[in-house]
């Protein structure tokens, strides 16, 4: 579960065990300090919001990580434009643990994902960069932001809506398979190919 843990240091977790949390982990190192990189009482959780909430085992795992002696804990939410109620549950399980965030933070990913991305050949940056580049700077000087989450019942009827088996199966074919095979980062039309691809 842990993406990167050195004795000694602190954590960013990639809680939700996918591509694009670990990509703004990836981020995260690049940008953060090395004093930050290697406090160990600093604990990062990056997760993804899927389909406007979090799964039972994200919010499972969190009682199995080491908050001993953490002093700065932080959470990023990762989504594809709208978090619903995973920051709030993330919260509060947070407070159940009887710890608490000092940062969190709701990252909307673009299409792009990678460190440039081309448009007709013109090469761009990521936009995702851009933005754990400034969260980077906010984190490394422990920075406390907390985000008025509240519990949203529309988005809680949405996503157990979405969750009906058969419909959750097609929506999840439908988004991950819907991508260019050039480079796999555009949906629909392909900016440089003109054409609609299926992944492999």
């Amino acid at each position: 579960m842990l993406y990167y843990q050195r004795k000694g240091y602190g954590m960013f977790v990639n809680v939700s065990k996918n591509k694009n949390c670990a990509q703004v982990i990836q981020y995260l190192k690049q940008y953060t300090s090395e004093e930050f990189q290697k406090d160990p009482k600093v604990l990062g959780l990056i997760f993804e919001s899927h389909f406007l909430d979090v799964s039972n085992e994200v919010l499972e795992s969190l009682k199995h990580l080491n908050w001993e002696n953490k002093n700065y804990s932080f959470a990023l939410c990762i989504s594809k434009g709208i978090q619903g109620n995973s920051l709030y549950h993330i919260q509060k399980e947070v407070e159940n643990l009887e710890q608490k965030l000092n940062y969190m933070e709701h990252v909307i990913l673009g299409e792009d994902l990678s460190g440039e991305a081309s448009f007709q050949g013109e090469k761009k940056s990521s936009e995702l960069k851009e933005k754990i580049k400034k969260i980077s700077s906010e984190l490394s000087g422990r920075e406390r932001k907390e985000l008025n989450v509240g519990y949203s019942k529309l988005s809680s009827f949405f996503a157990g809506f979405l969750r009906i088996p058969f419909l959750y199966t097609f929506l999840n074919n439908s988004l991950d398979g819907n991508r260019c095979r050039k480079c796999g980062h555009c949906r629909g039309v392909c900016p440089t190919h003109k054409k609609i691809q299926k992944s492999s």
